[in-house]
């Protein structure tokens, strides 16, 4: 887990049934805000980077785990 994750948040999954992964994001008027993960060190790694920056994210792109975290900026 990492971040702030709140039950008012915007949330998007993330799922990879080929690597049996899944992550939930949380987000505050489209910013990156949390995030936990299963599986999935990449996801947790880059959005500490997008947590700290305040980026907005692509919700869309960012349920895609064919995209990575990095590649949902809006």
């Amino acid at each position: 887990m990492l971040g702030q994750c709140h039950d008012g948040d915007e949330t998007v999954i993330r799922i990879n049934i080929q690597e049996g992964s899944q992550s939930c994001f949380f987000l505050q008027d489209g910013c990156l805000k949390g995030c936990i993960s299963i599986n999935a060190p990449r996801d947790i790694g880059m959005s500490r980077a997008m947590i700290t920056k305040g980026q907005k994210m692509d919700l869309a792109k960012l349920a895609d785990p064919a995209i990575p975290v990095r590649g949902c900026i809006a």
